[in-house]
């Protein structure tokens, strides 16, 4: 087997290439570009394998090789501290040792989801930053008229009804009603885009069966499905709830010593988006009629005294696992089965 590590920047690629032995066979350096990686790839016999560090070129890159046939193998390069933390650092070298590092097995490949499933992913994770746009104009607005002395709990103070009212209230004399309402105008264009990307968003997760059966689900709304559904992309990758408590940041990570344990807390390496995901999920579900996360969350504050955000923690973590069974499984969720399986 032939690896071959790749230092991917914007104008040029280095390449290195260690084979079977162990041995760096081939180095080389290319300006980047299809054409120009495709033409190295292929003089390096068969089999081989690309290996990719995690970057902004790296899905780029995984698409290019693998329409051709070619296996590309993208790095956790939080893993890879020889290349990281090394005081002796470049291109040329960080490629060779990334290619010795796969070849030691010593790389954690990230799972990168086909192209299909790709601009789905994108089109939720843009949709959350427009969102993360709009709350920051807001506290902007809001930020302008305190700086004034004025009050502005609630939101009229972003309605368009009511534009004019807060308006007449900032200094006349100053370029601060200029500025509010530039600001305004902002925020109401980007009202209106979120709203055309909402309906962008859930008319692809239509046809996805896996967010038919979450919605289904107590808590869990488009949003909330959409997003867990292009995160995970492909259920399979975990082969148990846990592995998806883990990545969802759920899950109790352990260090023990001669039988003791050192210490215990929640995962710390996790996709913080899945978590919010399943988090506001759980919230949602406890506040809504009866059902049985709104028992659990009962059960578990009233009668064992659990504090609510420990509780809350609890209930997301049933609600992953009902979604990895669903999923998994092709079923649709049946809450009286899930109430069963406690009891039994």
């Amino acid at each position: 087997m032939n690896h071959i590590g790749c230092d991917v920047h914007i104008k040029t690629i280095d390449f290195a290439v260690v084979n079977e032995r162990g041995i760096v066979s081939k180095r080389g350096k290319v300006e980047t570009g299809e054409r120009n990686i495709l033409q190295f790839v292929r003089v390096v016999g068969k089999p081989r394998v690309v290996i990719i560090e995690e970057g902004t070129l790296a899905n780029w890159m995984k698409s290019i090789l693998e329409r051709r046939g070619e296996r590309v193998v993208i790095t956790d390069p939080r893993q890879n501290r020889w290349i990281g933390k090394s005081s002796q650092k470049g291109d040329r070298l960080d490629a060779e040792k990334l290619a010795r590092l796969h070849y030691g097995g010593y790389t954690k490949e990230i799972i990168h989801l086909r192209d299909e499933l790709r601009w789905f992913k994108e089109l939720v994770f843009y949709y959350h930053d427009q969102v993360k746009s709009q709350t920051r104009l807001k506290n902007k607005i809001k930020a302008k008229f305190r700086q004034n002395g004025i009050r502005c709990g609630g939101k009229t103070v972003y309605d368009e009804k009511s534009r004019e009212k807060w308006l007449a209230q900032l200094p006349q004399e100053s370029g601060l009603k200029w500025q509010v309402e530039g600001l305004l105008n902002q925020l109401y264009s980007l009202d209106q885009h979120i709203k055309q990307t909402k309906e962008r968003m859930k008319q692809s997760g239509r046809g996805r069966p896996e967010i038919r059966r979450m919605r289904k689900i107590n808590g869990i709304d488009w949003i909330n499905a959409c997003t867990i559904s292009a995160i995970v992309g492909d259920i399979c990758r975990f082969s148990n709830k846990k592995k998806l408590w883990m990545y969802g940041g759920l899950g109790m990570m352990k260090r023990e010593s001669g039988g003791q344990v050192l210490e215990s807390h929640l995962s710390r390496d996790y996709n913080r988006h899945l978590k919010c995901a399943f988090k506001t999920a759980a919230r949602a579900a406890v506040r809504s009629k009866d059902n049985p996360y709104r028992r659990q969350y009962n059960r578990l504050t009233m009668e064992q005294g659990i504090l609510p955000h420990r509780a809350i923690l609890t209930v997301a973590r049933s609600i992953a696992a009902t979604v990895y069974g669903v999923w998994k499984q092709k079923k649709d969720y049946d809450p009286k089965l899930r109430e069963i399986k406690k009891v039994a």
